[in-house]
């Protein structure tokens, strides 16, 4: 795909991508306030008691690529620093994004390895362009550049001359970068590597939704088989349960099913298994010193066959066409291995949910009743791949996608932690 510039092009050679200061991430944010107000459904003070948190988190930054503001400005801006920065002020950056380096997994069938390999994936987030700056390209440019600040170079096509010089900073280590696209497919992908190949390409975002009715038998147990379930009750439990996730995910990419294919996953650690319930800590309306309503249960795991749900309930509006659903939802997460229909059923009860929602192609386990199979309307799941692929594959089969969306949230796990409303949870 070749982008073809508007008459007002922007000269992208003048400019070029460097990590914000911790004072230019400050300023950059309060672009995103109002949206993120809106989104997440609290005050301007809330969101920025929580943002400041976040940035005050000492793992987060540069050093450990975890949480970096990346800023398109003019190289006349450039500080000879190290890390290379730039003086521009807040009317001068052009554009700015945020990325999130995240644990992958990646299977590779001409691979002489049997098993899946290490890798590192980054989320991207949080792309904003200041109203002043808008239509002109330059949050393709930054997203361009962007490439070449994750990927690999050694796979990657060579640097457009047209593009000016590289980024002064490269990280070099991602095998893809993921997204959601909350405007389409189509921008992200003309958001190209190099002057031709795809940006970020869409995997398709589907859920199955499941509605329990008044009299319904789905949270009843009989008495048959549910006694070794037990009901995981704090999120320090959760993440003591996340090797069950992560053996699991390894067998899905090592499995028969597309055993032909290259496959690529996310490592569900801990934290992302409590990004559902981060997200619930953030998005729920709540003055800044009280919590939501804790739910009576994070999971349901059973000892005897390393079974195991993780599941969130959520407040927020679900829209399908035809129909718009306003109540509780159980969102579920992930499963291990087999879950009878009658605890997820329980769980749902238990908070109030006549709402299932689980993410993915393959959300259903076996034994469950046949749910209502949805494309996402409102979120698209795109990948970047930036290592080999097999002749005649495009990209990856992403395993696990639209599992962990919220991937700004999964890094807030430490921050909430330290806070006295969130205690309770753990």
């Amino acid at each position: 795909m070749t982008v073809v510039q508007t008459a007002s092009a922007i000269d992208p050679a003048g400019l070029t991508l460097v990590p914000a200061t911790p004072e230019q991430a400050v300023q950059v944010r309060t672009n995103t306030l109002d949206w993120f107000c809106k989104w997440d459904k609290l005050t301007p003070e809330e969101w920025s008691y929580h943002d400041e948190t976040l940035v005050d988190d000492p793992d987060t930054g540069l050093k450990h690529k975890r949480i970096v503001v990346w800023l398109l400005v003019s190289r006349s801006t450039l500080l000879p620093t190290s890390p290379v920065t730039s003086s521009a002020s807040l009317s001068e950056i052009y554009s700015h994004f945020e990325t999130y380096r995240m644990p992958g997994l990646l299977f590779s069938p001409s691979s002489s390895s049997a098993s899946a390999q290490n890798v590192a994936i980054y989320g991207i987030g949080t792309v904003w362009t200041p109203v002043e700056h808008r239509r002109k390209g330059y949050a393709r440019l930054a997203l361009q550049l962007g490439h070449y600040v994750l990927g690999k170079t050694r796979s990657l096509p060579s640097f457009p001359t047209i593009w000016g010089q590289p980024p002064p900073i490269t990280l070099g280590d991602a095998t893809a970068s993921v997204l959601y696209s909350d405007v389409g497919p189509k921008y992200y992908q003309s958001c190209t590597i190099g002057e031709h190949l795809d940006g970020w390409k869409e995997q398709g975002s589907t859920i199955t939704e499941w509605y329990l009715h008044d009299g319904s038998k789905e949270g009843e147990n009989g008495g048959r088989g549910l006694d070794a379930w037990e009901w995981v009750t704090s999120l320090r439990t959760v993440k003591e349960l996340e090797k069950l996730v992560i053996e699991d995910t390894r067998r899905r990419l090592a499995s028969e099913t597309d055993k032909d294919r290259t496959k690529i996953a996310l490592v569900p650690t801990g934290d992302v298994l409590s990004a559902h319930h981060n997200r619930l800590l953030l998005r729920d309306p709540f003055p800044s010193d009280a919590a939501p309503v804790r739910p009576t249960a994070f999971a349901a795991y059973n000892r005897d066959t390393s079974s195991l749900v993780v599941f969130c309930p959520q407040n927020g509006k679900a829209i399908y066409h035809p129909h718009e659903y306003k109540g509780k939802t159980l969102e579920i997460s992930h499963v291990v291995g087999q879950v009878p229909w009658q605890v997820v059923g329980q769980a749902a009860k238990r908070e109030g949910c006549r709402r299932i929602e689980a993410w993915g192609p393959e959300a259903a386990s076996k034994g469950w009743p046949k749910g209502i199979v949805r494309e996402r309307g409102d979120l698209y799941g795109m990948m970047a791949y930036y290592d080999k692929l097999q002749s005649g594959e495009e990209q990856p089969l992403w395993v696990g996608n639209g599992i962990w969306t919220p991937c700004r949230t999964w890094n807030f796990g430490k921050a909430l932690a330290a806070r006295d409303y969130a205690k309770q949870w753990l």
